[in-house]
């Protein structure tokens, strides 16, 4: 049979409960939520069987936290991609424990004496670069050999971002080790026949995919090879191509658009989320794309809000930048609302953190990433307490080749935290040479005094002059400040976005039509985070978004 259904969900229209009602029906659940969703959306029609066992229904997505909420809900036959593949080649033997490692990439330039920015993944540290541009080429060109994809490298990137590309490519294959990529393309090119089911019964006859829109093309190859080698009765992609947002990973919506070409679509009618003037906003860029899909916004109107700054004032996140943020804070969080703040990139976040904190408010992160907030928390906590956090702990001890090898002498990291922490505790002091209580080790000591001696330095002097201001004026009302990407899949009651892009990302987009289309995507799912309230901090100039986009 091997039918195909795409489930086009757009923003806030309940992608993630469409899938988990479509596979309670698939495994013949019965209920009135279920059978009412299949039945509006004339789905009955085309699903004609539907006695399959959990185990038959596979349920693929793009990230682990969204594996962590399907199986919260009771979908536990769900997996990403990488990790369902995995499985697959150590059930057939084909692989081993062995060549897994945790950040291969940032052990091998570690290693290597290369270095890493552990603050910001996304900084322009060549190391971080080459991780990212690594993923991309490995994730596009994945029908060539390393050498090839290589030569492609040398070709495009600096030479810096080339040698670390190059570097870890050697060093992974020496030491046996397997990363994302290299697991995925490992499948493709080992893969029998038929595969070796979980247990009798439990080969997948159907498959649903999440998130469609942002499989790289190495990915799909990958759903491809399963699809060949398989008893899939039906193969269900959901997604929408207006938030496919991971080109720098090599996710290419076309993909997914040539899915939908190949059989039925369903689009989500209506949105749960966004009220009217925020809906007519964001979908002003979807018409500008020529990729919109129509459905129904909330009966609220809510508000949708564009203004437009000095270039010079977005230019570095400024005070006047900063200001007219805290002025629109000030008008909202008495009401007790969720409030996203949304830059384009880790650095303009974290140049808003700073006004932000001094403001008296407490910052956080979307994702599970650091915020300076957090950071400076532990800082304080450390100079109070002789407590040390994680983030302190590990930004510290990544400033040097010292503190490397300092934490390395310990076996985990925690166990290092802990036992500097019950040193400084009990009163011992690093810096006294003597020591006379004893009741440190060496390595201890050794490791406390270099955290009282350094962990200043892991401040420039901008968050050392926060840090300053926070200590006397803390806890006050939360915030959420992150990336427009970091945001994806998350909504807040009131969003501000600021349009502002970087000069690299300027030059790329005035000579790529694809990488404006991106850069389009990724403002249009910063603003259809907002649930009440829209503002759009925003520019005239070539450097906004919204200065390229005429409607």
């Amino acid at each position: 049979m091997n039918a195909q259904i795409t489930i086009l969900g757009p923003p806030g229209t309940g992608k993630t409960s469409a899938l988990i009602n479509l596979y309670k029906y698939f495994i013949g659940d019965a209920s009135t939520d279920v059978t009412s969703f299949v039945q509006r959306y004339g789905l009955n029609k085309l699903i004609t069987r539907r006695d399959y066992t959990s185990d038959e229904v596979l349920f693929l997505t793009f990230t682990t936290s969204a594996v962590r909420v399907l199986k919260e809900r009771g979908i536990y036959n769900a997996y990403t991609l990488h990790s369902y593949i995995t499985r697959v080649l150590m059930r057939n033997k084909l692989l081993t424990p062995a060549g897994f490692m945790r950040e291969p990439f940032i052990a091998a330039m570690m290693e290597m004496n290369y270095g890493y920015d552990f603050r910001d993944r996304f900084s322009s540290h060549p190391s971080n670069v080459a991780e990212i541009r690594y993923n991309y080429y490995f994730n596009v060109y994945y029908d060539k050999t390393s050498k090839e994809i290589l030569e492609i490298v040398k070709q495009q990137e600096k030479d810096a971002v080339y040698q670390r590309i190059r570097d870890y490519v050697a060093w992974k294959e020496e030491k046996g080790i397997f990363d994302y990529v290299s697991v995925l393309r490992y499948f493709l090119t080992t893969t029998p026949a038929t595969l070796a089911p979980e247990k009798e019964g439990s080969e997948p006859r159907v498959m649903i995919i999440d998130e469609a829109q942002d499989f790289s093309p190495l990915q799909w190859a990958v759903v491809k090879r399963l699809r060949s080698i398989g008893l899939l009765d039906y193969v269900v992609a959901a997604g929408d191509p207006n938030q496919s947002i991971y080109s720098f990973q090599g996710a290419d919506p076309s993909e997914f658009e040539n899915f939908m070409a190949s059989g039925t679509v369903v689009v989500l009618k209506r949105s749960y989320r966004l009220p009217k003037q925020v809906y007519n906003k964001a979908e002003m860029l979807t018409r500008w794309l020529r990729t919109h899909f129509e459905y129904e916004p909330r009966e609220e109107l809510g508000k949708a809000i564009t203004e437009y700054l000095k270039k010079s004032n977005l230019l570095k996140m400024n005070r006047t930048t900063g200001e007219k943020v805290i002025q629109i804070l000030e008008s909202v969080m008495d009401e007790d609302k969720t409030v996203f703040v949304l830059t384009r990139t880790n650095k303009q976040a974290r140049e808003l953190e700073k006004y932000i904190i001094e403001a008296g408010y407490r910052v956080s992160r979307i994702k599970n990433d650091d915020s300076l907030y957090d950071l400076l928390e532990e800082v304080i906590a450390f100079e109070e307490k002789r407590s040390i956090g994680m983030r302190l702990f590990f930004a510290v001890t990544s400033l040097n080749e010292e503190g490397i090898r300092l934490r390395s002498l310990f076996k985990t990291p925690i166990e290092a935290m802990m036992k500097v922490e019950e040193c400084l505790t009990e009163g011992e002091h690093p810096n006294d040479e003597d020591n006379k209580a004893g009741k440190c080790s060496d390595d201890v000591l050794s490791l406390a005094r270099f955290i009282e001696n350094h962990y200043l330095d892991v401040l420039d002097p901008e968050e050392k002059r926060v840090l300053a201001g926070l200590r006397k004026k803390r806890n006050g009302r939360a915030i959420y400040v992150d990336t427009m990407h970091a945001a994806k899949g998350e909504e807040a009651d009131v969003v501000i976005v600021i349009d502002f892009v970087n000069r690299k990302i300027e030059k790329e987009i005035q000579r790529d039509e694809n990488a404006l289309k991106e850069e389009v995507r990724v403002l249009y799912v910063a603003m259809t985070r907002a649930r009440e309230r829209l503002y759009v901090l925003t520019s005239k100039s070539k450097r906004s978004v919204l200065g390229y986009v005429r409607f």
